[in-house]
């Protein structure tokens, strides 16, 4: 369970919670607002079913294709976000790499210490 929580305890604890804030028929019900039914991972039909719709009506089926619209947006960014994550992770490590390569030329041994005659500072 994504809260931690048993299936009872969302039963009987989150899913009221949930309904109020979706339901249409109570004053903080908003069945247009995806955020909370996305980030839990529900399909449409469930997010219908927390909003207390009739999948019937007309309504209900352009609020349906309105939330699978969004459920593809969300994995289009995440996979956007993913991308460019990798792509910096990517960058990062060839910039480390460049960075090794020029802190230590190819033709110097790193170890070899001062040429004869000269002195380190540190």
């Amino acid at each position: 369970m994504l809260s931690g929580t048993s299936k009872a305890t969302t039963r009987d604890e989150l899913l009221p919670a949930l309904k109020l804030m979706l339901h249409e028929k109570t004053e903080l019900g908003m069945p247009e607002n995806f955020n909370i039914s996305l980030a839990l991972g529900l399909d449409a039909s469930e997010h219908v079913a927390l909003c207390g719709l009739a999948k019937s009506r007309r309504s209900t089926k352009e609020l349906m294709s309105a939330y699978e619209q969004a459920q593809e947006t969300l994995v289009e960014e995440r996979l956007k976000q993913e991308a460019k994550h990798l792509a910096w992770e990517t960058t990062s490590a060839d910039m480390e790499v460049i960075r090794e390569q020029q802190a230590t030329p190819a033709d110097e041994d790193p170890e070899a210490g001062p040429d004869p005659g000269q002195m380190t500072l540190f």
